[in-house]
């Protein structure tokens, strides 16, 4: 990196954003998530800082020393605060339960995210991973509603959903699930991801398969069915698979969030693109970014809406750039712009099929930036355009 370049690190994404090493402190979106981030002060300008408050300075024309009279107050105030801090921990633990995390209410209302985290990352971990292995425990879907944000509003649509889908977590045991870290701000806000990541898999016995004759390879003669199904590979491998898992600090508790977890696991933005249906409607949290398409005309843009664990399922969207719409999602252009990276956001949409024999994809809704449940509020989008 040049002399005359610095680096510091985006509160949003966790991503590195270089800057000139002499910029002031600067309010702008980040070139990573467009998230607006302030960048620190200068090396110079922040030791200049330090040393201004570390020599005591006279009060109001007085010499230091005529101030000595502070230092007794000064330590019983310390005093105080020790005392204070003592009968604190005394007193939470004669409560009945202790909270893990602020709720999000609670940490909006205190606007202090300078303030250290109630919680160590390590007994933060270990209340997700009990959280997850109970909810993968549950072989009913009353008692697996217990381990959910939201579980008594939504409990009519997990039993609709598993009624099509395995209860079973025996695919992707509680225990390879891996933490994934998170911007301070998620962190204050209760929030805490874990992923599961396996990669495409094989048996042994499946690479014994039937040798193709020179025949069928140069397409002289066509294989019979029993050869096709036998020597083709891919209908023998595991896909690979990755799966979410964001929890939430709640006044119940640490919860897990349902909707991300299944809609990794099952793949069902994959399943609702590749299967068109009309008339059918889907809710999902994607991320979304501008992208090329040659089928796009003037006046519109294409958006490509990403699965955020898988991102080779996706589904892109034209929108028009004069519609409200239009107007909010043009922060994420990209194009004729000098970025350092792609601008993308999270969010949750709404999906579907038009009513036509040969349905079209649309986007029904735009619910909200950001997940639902995890930070995004229903219609926050609204009156938020691109200045």
């Amino acid at each position: 990196m040049p002399d005359s370049e610095r680096t510091f690190v985006c509160e949003h994404c966790s991503k590195t954003i270089r800057i000139p090493y002499n910029l002031p402190p600067t309010t702008a979106p980040c070139p990573n998530c467009g998230q607006k981030v302030t960048s620190p002060p200068p090396p110079a300008e922040a030791k200049a800082e330090s040393e201004t408050t570390a020599e005591p300075r006279p009060i109001s024309g007085r010499s230091v020393e005529s101030n000595r009279w502070l230092l007794p107050a000064g330590a019983a105030a310390a005093l105080l605060a020790l005392a204070f801090s003592l009968l604190f921990v005394s007193l939470n633990k004669k409560g009945d339960e202790a909270k893990v995390l602020p709720t999000l209410e609670e940490s909006e209302k205190s606007g202090n995210e300078s303030a250290p985290p109630p919680l160590q990352p390590e007994a933060l971990r270990e209340e997700a991973e009990r959280v997850l292995r109970n909810f993968q425990a549950t072989s009913d879907v009353a008692s697996r509603a217990n381990f959910v944000i939201g579980g008594d509003e939504i409990r009519p649509e997990m039993e609709e959903f598993y009624a099509q889908y395995p209860l079973g977590e025996e695919d992707c045991p509680h225990e390879a699930f891996g933490a994934v870290p998170l911007s301070r701000n998620d962190f204050m806000r209760g929030f805490y991801l874990m992923a599961y990541d396996r990669p495409e898999q094989f048996e042994m016995s499946e690479f014994f398969r039937p040798i193709v004759p020179l025949s069928v390879q140069y397409g002289l003669e066509e294989p019979d069915l029993v050869l096709k199904t036998e020597a083709d590979l891919e209908n023998f491998v595991a896909p690979a698979l990755r799966i979410l898992a964001f929890f939430r600090s709640t006044e119940k508790g640490m919860k897990l969030d349902w909707h991300v977890y299944v809609q990794t696991k099952h793949r069902l933005l994959h399943r609702f693109v590749q299967q068109p249906e009309p008339g059918r409607k889907g809710d999902f949290r994607v991320v979304v970014s501008q992208d090329l398409d040659a089928r796009e005309r003037a006046g519109e843009t294409v958006y490509r809406l990403a699965d955020p664990a898988n991102y080779s399922d996706y589904a892109k969207i034209a929108v028009n750039d004069e519609s409200e719409l239009g107007r909010v999602l043009s922060v994420l252009k990209w194009r004729g712009k000098a970025l350092s990276g792609f601008p993308v956001r999270n969010a949750t949409v709404r999906l579907a099929w038009s009513e036509e024999e040969q349905p079209e994809m649309r986007l029904d809704s735009f619910l909200c930036w950001e997940f639902l449940n995890l930070g995004g509020e229903l219609g926050n989008w609204k009156g938020e355009e691109n200045p």
